[in-house]
């Protein structure tokens, strides 16, 4: 979409409801596609046919625009794919290893605008597209691993659920043999848990296991010496597994065998929350990534399970200081009033780009904090019981900016300094 300007030079309005068309399509298509993915009804083949629908008409032009996806030796095309020279292509990626391919085609040749005949956003879209897909590749992976195993459960297990069998394993132990084959990262963190869990209640062979990985020998010279402040020594993979291996056994002897496959559950509960974690801690996370999160994790069943309570406090103060301010004297009283279900309640009511990466100003932080406390305190206090608050929508920072340049009004913002 090539940029219009008037004999003054300026941007003119038909050039900007134009841009802004574009945008709205972009952001129907984000969140059209974020629903495809969470449906848990379809199947990986149903959704991936969904999606590739989805694509052409967020480009600029539809009704010429084509689109294929390969992923893992399969392909889902549009009606009327036809590779020409016309091409946008984004690499999809899953644990870090291109398993596939997004490519959108125009079937007729279009003027050149940043990349070829495509937008630049147009560029931004089909990297993000690419990306959801990656993501929802590795996860509908583990789910189908996990169903199948489940099945094998179904299948043998005749006595009670959690009772011993001889030469049977235990529900947790399919868990970690699935783990092992499709992810490793999630169990090397369960695995730091049930050490965490064996530890603390002082199991004495886990100690023992724990001093015999790296033993402090205050003798030694300092750079032999294992201890405090210094890292430990490089582990090769083999001892790392059988370590692994270990303090599962360990677990198997201390710990009744029903205990651990709750404990599993609620681990994995947790572990499925944690993209949420990461987007919360991430800097330079865009809107549509937090609310799109944010949104996963409450679709979840028996969700106040799915974060402990000290990954909940430390989601909600990152948040807190994502979006409002970093100021501790804000973040501390804060933290006890805006719960995490408040941020979808914000997010619905946001004005701003869908990749934008603005705070609220420090008016809109002070009366959202004020309204929480407030509404506690109604609770509690029958003279409060008056007060009511106005439905309302806040603005980000870079809203203001974006409108500030788009309409060039930058003198606007001189203002304020004289």
């Amino acid at each position: 979409m090539e940029e219009i300007k008037n004999g003054q030079g300026e941007v003119t309005s038909d050039y900007k409801i134009d841009a802004l068309k574009e945008r709205v399509k972009e952001l129907n298509c984000l969140y059209s596609l974020t629903s495809v993915v969470k449906d848990n009804n379809l199947s990986f083949d149903e959704a991936l046919q969904k999606i590739i629908t989805l694509i052409p008409p967020a480009w600029q032009y539809p009704d010429i625009t084509c689109a294929k996806i390969t992923i893992d030796g399969r392909k889902y095309k549009t009606k009327n794919y036809k590779e020409t020279k016309w091409s946008q292509v984004s690499n999809i990626i899953s644990n870090n290893k291109k398993i596939g391919t997004l490519e959108v085609y125009y079937n007729e040749e279009r003027p050149e605008i940043d990349e070829g005949p495509f937008l630049i956003d147009e560029r931004r879209l089909i990297d993000a597209i690419a990306d959801l897909i990656g993501k929802y590749y590795d996860d509908s992976k583990i789910k189908r691993e996990f169903e199948k195993q489940l099945k094998e459960i179904d299948k043998y297990q005749i006595t009670e659920r959690f009772k011993p069998t001889e030469g049977k394993k235990q529900d947790w132990e399919v868990v970690i043999d699935l783990l092992i084959k499709t992810d490793p990262r999630t169990l090397l963190r369960i695995t730091r848990k049930m050490v965490y869990y064996l530890y603390r209640f002082e199991n004495e062979k886990i100690t023992r296991l724990l001093a015999n990985i790296c033993p402090i020998d205050r003798t030694a010279t300092s750079s032999q010496w294992c201890g405090i402040n210094m890292p430990n020594p490089r582990q090769d993979l083999e001892s790392l597994k059988s370590i692994q291996k270990q303090i599962f056994e360990i677990a198997k002897e201390s710990i009744p065998p029903e205990e651990i496959s709750n404990m599993f559950q609620d681990w994995l509960k947790q572990d499925k929350a944690r993209p949420l974690l990461l987007a919360s801690q991430k800097p330079g996370t865009a809107l549509v990534e937090i609310t799109d999160e944010l949104n996963r994790f409450f679709d979840q069943e028996d969700v106040e399970k799915t974060l402990s309570e000290e990954d909940r406090k430390t989601v909600r103060t990152a948040f807190i200081r994502r979006f409002f301010t970093d100021r501790l004297e804000y973040v501390n009283v804060a933290k006890d009033y805006i719960k995490l279900s408040d941020f979808i309640f914000l997010l619905n009511h946001v004005v701003g780009p869908a990749q934008g990466y603005g705070k609220f100003g420090g008016k809109t932080s002070g009366v959202f904090l004020a309204e929480k406390i407030l509404k506690e305190a109604k609770e509690k206090e029958e003279t409060l019981k008056d007060i009511v608050f106005p439905r309302s929508w806040y603005v980000t920072s870079d809203t203001i900016l974006n409108f500030v340049h788009y309409n060039d009004l930058d003198e606007a913002f001189h203002i304020k300094y004289l």
